[in-house]
């Protein structure tokens, strides 16, 4: 497919796209099984970690797309215009949000503007820009939260920014979270596509805006080193070729983890010391 930047795709139809993201990657590194799945119903933190990036980056959308869950009494009545009101807003596309999920996104987002260097990342730029591009004759995907504009007057470059909605925002924290979710897949993926998309030249770095969803709501800014990105994009180079292989010889890959024995230990921190 033909290097494609589109600014205004919906969200839906970006997810309907065909090509491979950084998501269905993750699906695949797990099983061939797990990437064949259909995308399941967002759980209540997924709900409340988009109403974040839709009320912070989007707030038009957040305000058309979420609704503040409605309170109806116990009685048949009140039952039964509940489920009228549901099916209301499932028709039109909202999605509901508990007190606890609305007043937790408005905390993040106070937290967020207040944070000193958000005004500069946010100052100029564009959100939810869709990528397409290919990679080993396979057609990709990616969708940064918000892509900086380049003053080529100042000769700077762009930014990719992503906002995480995290417990702990601290450095070791979220250096674990970075591992544990595939964060540096991520980066690594993006800027990958970035670069394709923009130019080489163009895109200066990845950075992390985490945001804790709980008291005090801290924030904090991170960047992941060479060694690091290099090790994100050599998994997701191994994805992809997995991906591949799959679709030219499905009986190559097994579609659970392994059709053979294998011999595992337990990680080096569980060893007891002598």
């Amino acid at each position: 497919m033909p290097i494609e930047i589109i600014d205004d795709m919906s969200n839906k139809d970006y997810h309907a796209h065909s090509a491979i993201s950084k998501s269905y990657l993750d699906r695949v590194h797990r099983s061939m099984a797990h990437a064949k799945l259909p995308r399941g119903a967002p759980t209540p933190a997924l709900i409340q970690g988009g109403g974040f990036h839709a009320a912070a980056l989007q707030p038009g959308i957040f305000e058309k797309e979420y609704v503040l869950k409605k309170k109806f009494g116990l009685k048949k009545e009140e039952k039964e215009a509940k489920k009228v009101w549901e099916e209301e807003q499932a028709k039109n596309g909202r999605t509901i949000l508990t007190v606890e999920q609305y007043d937790t996104i408005k905390n993040m987002v106070d937290a967020l503007i207040a944070y000193p260097k958000s005004a500069k990342f946010f100052e100029d730029g564009k959100s939810e820009v869709s990528l397409f591009w290919d990679y080993q004759d396979i057609p990709c995907k990616a969708r940064p939260d918000w892509i900086t504009e380049r003053k080529k007057e100042a000769d700077d470059r762009r930014y990719l920014i992503d906002l995480k909605s995290t417990l702990d925002a601290s450095p070791e924290s979220f250096a674990r979270s970075v591992h544990k979710y595939r964060y540096h897949v991520q980066a690594a993926w993006y800027l990958k596509a970035a670069r394709t998309c923009y130019g080489e030249d163009e895109i200066e770095d990845f950075i992390f805006l985490a945001v804790e969803n709980h008291p005090p709501y801290n924030v904090a800014t991170y960047s992941l080193g060479s060694a690091t990105l290099d090790e994100g994009w050599m998994i997701a180079d191994q994805d992809l070729r997995k991906y591949k292989d799959w679709l030219n010889e499905p009986e190559s890959v097994p579609l659970g983890y392994s059709d053979s024995i294998v011999e595992i230990d337990i990680p080096n921190w569980g060893f007891t010391q002598f």
